[in-house]
């Protein structure tokens, strides 16, 4: 009668363990019941011409990423241009400042690793990422193009933040230095896998402060006004950005798209 017992617990643990190889092999037609056994260990599949996957290292299922998900350089993302929620499926991205193309892009991740989560306005310089827009105290950014680095658009970051540092260093002799937000955030991911991060336009910003509402003050975007004021967006007044002077010290957050 042991022995039944036995051979019985046996042949259920066998019956147990091919349910799990069946629902985390690597046999793409894996009906969805079996999927839902996976406990999934996702990693990004980085496409050029296409929306971007997370895919489950377990059972080869591939998904959108979504917001809140941790993007492919450790951040957060905070936009998916999916096709989805009256969304476009991709948006134009421009990377550098001489570029008028573009590229197509379909996620923003932003990295909060310099950045507490609490009240950002409690903390000093030393703690937190905060800085000028220019590296002028007295009399900010006096642009060599007048509509240089004003794009406000989705996908301008980049872009802005290229023309910006092109210009402070065109004009001041230590511009080298990691004194203002658009230099910080460019330099941000040195000596990575990642060095692609920029200061955010301002749309691009809004949409992090909607969808990432835990920072609750002002922020610096890449977006110009004037020569001497900058757009700076908090969640409080999100969609909404204000002028300030651009030698005001306010929280920089670097993004990246993909």
């Amino acid at each position: 009668m042991k022995k039944i017992k036995k051979l019985l617990g046996i042949l259920a643990f066998i019956s147990i363990i091919g349910v799990i190889i069946i629902a985390c092999g690597d046999d793409e037609g894996l009906n969805n019941e079996n999927k839902t056994l996976c406990t999934h260990n996702w990693r990004w599949e980085i496409n050029e011409s296409s929306i971007s996957k997370k895919v489950c290292i377990l059972c080869n299922e591939k998904i959108n990423g979504k917001i809140g998900d941790t993007g492919p350089a450790g951040g957060i993302i905070f936009y998916v241009a999916d096709g989805s929620g009256g969304r476009s499926y991709g948006f134009n991205f421009f990377n550098d400042a001489a570029d008028t193309i573009g590229k197509t892009a379909y996620y923003l991740e932003v990295s909060l690793k310099n950045a507490k989560m609490e009240d950002f306005g409690s903390y000093t310089t030393n703690n937190v990422p905060k800085m000028r827009w220019s590296i002028d105290e007295t009399h900010g950014f006096y642009p060599v193009v007048s509509s240089v680095a004003n794009a406000i658009e989705i996908g301008t970051g980049k872009r802005n933040t290229a023309l910006i540092i092109s210009v402070e260093e065109e004009v001041r002799s230590y511009g080298n230095y990691y004194v203002y937000a658009a230099l910080f955030c460019d330099r941000y991911g040195n000596g990575t896998l990642y060095n692609d991060w920029f200061l955010p336009s301002n749309d691009e910003l809004d949409e992090l402060l909607r969808n990432l509402p835990f920072i609750t003050t002002q922020v610096w975007s890449s977006s110009q006004v004037d020569s001497n004021t900058a757009r700076a967006v908090s969640f409080v007044s999100a969609g909404y950005s204000h002028p300030h002077n651009k030698n005001q010290s306010l929280l920089v957050l670097p993004i990246r798209a993909f």
